[in-house]
């Protein structure tokens, strides 16, 4: 499960843990990204599976 803090900026004491907060940020977008990709591949294999059946069926 993706968590992002409410108020990042203001948690931030120095620019040091900002560049922290970012770096984490940077990291939780590139997970969500790729359980994206993850979905999108799913789908489209369902999708083939469904229509193999589909021409099965026929």
């Amino acid at each position: 499960m993706l968590v992002v803090p409410a108020e990042p900026v203001r948690d931030s004491k120095d620019t040091a843990d900002l560049i922290d907060q970012l770096d984490g940020y940077k990291g939780s977008f590139a997970a969500c990204a790729a359980n994206l990709d993850q979905v999108a591949a799913w789908k489209a294999s369902v999708e083939a599976s469904n229509e193999n059946e589909t021409q099965a069926n026929n």
